[in-house]
């Protein structure tokens, strides 16, 4: 038998402590996790820092009116209130009743999450009344998209529910009227050189705010007559659920 040569002996002495050395460890999955969790949280950090950016009120102003270009409306449709605006339709382009969620989305859009955190810049205010104003131009025309829920020109006590559903839409119309009141009238209390620029004054405001209190005694004595022909339960005091009644007679 031949012997082997030390040099063999000595590759197998090699070989054979190769292959007593433990395996390199796979890289733990926890130091993965944590690197990988770091990196997003430094990404958000540096998007906050980035969308936290205070927009200026001209900036504001120059995608409101690319918004208002686009559905050919203007802070200044409402000098008269939405009431005026309702039976004096914007030329030439009304916004359909199913449309006022996506320009309001628009709105709201100029000043997403993180932008201007601080709620009493003139652009929020300016942004939060436009706003408001669409919303309460929305659920006037609700309120008053059939004559069923009116009871000016007369009216059946079976129409209640259609009176009732009106009364809700006013009261909406006038709640956010005067939220769109109150974020004008501070910004011309606190941004009297922003309010110049789009033009609204004390008188201004004050005549918009007097077209709620309008609208606010329009709703109450709508919701009153229906209350007081037909009783609180809803059933006619004449017996005749199908009575109408001509308020110019009442």
């Amino acid at each position: 038998m031949k012997k082997r040569s030390k040099s063999n002996k000595n590759a197998s002495r090699k070989a054979n402590k190769a292959s007593d050395k433990p395996a390199s460890k796979p890289i733990n999955k926890k130091i993965i996790a944590v690197i990988a969790g770091a990196v997003i949280l430094i990404s958000i950090a540096a998007l906050c820092i980035f969308l936290s950016k205070e927009k200026s009120f001209s900036e504001t102003l120059e995608e409101l009116n690319v918004i208002d270009q686009e559905n050919g409306m203007s802070l200044h449709d409402y000098d008269n209130g939405v009431s005026y605006l309702k039976f004096h339709p914007r030329f030439p382009k009304e916004i359909n009743l199913n449309e006022y969620e996506g320009v309001i989305g628009d709105l709201e859009g100029v000043h997403e999450l993180f932008h201007n955190l601080k709620e009493d810049t003139a652009a929020k205010l300016l942004v939060n009344a436009r706003v408001a104003l669409l919303d309460s131009e929305q659920h006037f025309r609700l309120a008053t998209k059939t004559t069923k829920g009116l009871t000016a020109d007369g009216f059946k006590c079976s129409e209640r529910p259609y009176v009732e559903e009106a009364s809700m839409n006013f009261n909406i119309s006038v709640k956010q009227g005067r939220i769109a009141v109150e974020a004008l009238s501070r910004m011309l209390d606190e941004y009297p050189e922003e309010a110049k620029q789009i033009d609204i004054s004390k008188f201004w405001i004050k005549n918009l705010n007097k077209t709620y209190d309008e609208l606010d005694d329009v709703n109450q004595r709508n919701i009153n007559t229906i209350i007081y022909f037909c009783g609180k339960n809803g059933k006619d005091k004449t017996n005749d659920t199908n009575a109408i009644f001509n308020m110019t007679n009442a």
